[in-house]
């Protein structure tokens, strides 16, 4: 469901084209959380995250959704409006 979308799952992991990018040119991870999270931050409702707005984070910093799901794990926000249903 969304949260293995977002969050990733257990089990064998090709990387994509996308995280092979990040991992060419890999920015300061500090940097990279800090502007993860002003993107979170600044894209919630209501204090939560909208699926469709994590996916979008995730599109424009060419990261895996999933990346965005650990963040804002991390962060005590819970993902909202899940595309999939699976967040009410």
């Amino acid at each position: 469901g969304c949260a293995a979308v977002l969050r990733g799952h257990k089990g064998l992991h090709l990387p994509s084209e996308t995280e092979r990018r990040w991992r060419r040119w890999p920015m300061n991870e500090m940097s990279q959380e800090k502007l993860i999270e002003e993107r979170i931050k600044a894209a919630l409702e209501g204090g939560k995250l909208p699926c469709a707005a994590a996916f979008k984070i995730a599109a424009e910093l060419n990261l895996p959704p999933r990346r965005i799901g650990e963040a804002a794990d991390a962060l005590g926000i819970k993902i909202s409006s899940c595309q999939l249903g699976c967040f009410p």
